[in-house]
């Protein structure tokens, strides 16, 4: 059994595939890779989605549809302000 996280605290955790990518504001990476790493730290389904939804409501990513679009820039120790 996996414990779900708040909506903030997933788009966090996914922010940091990104990341640990080395993707930079306006690159891409497939939605299937993002969905594998994601799945690999143990997140659940509805982790997946709260992340999703969360970083789209905050302009942090966007889905466009095959590919997750990174709007911002993701400092070291992933500080990003909410």
């Amino acid at each position: 059994m996996t414990n779900e996280l708040k909506p903030q605290e997933c788009a966090k955790s996914m922010l940091e595939i990104f990341r640990s990518r080395n993707v930079a504001a306006g690159e891409s990476l497939m939605m299937s890779d993002v969905y594998i790493a994601f799945f690999s730290k143990g997140r659940s389904g509805a982790d997946y989605d709260a992340a999703i939804q969360y970083a789209e409501s905050q302009d942090w990513i966007k889905d466009e549809g095959e590919v997750l679009r990174l709007l911002i820039h993701v400092p070291v120790g992933n500080q990003i302000r909410t």
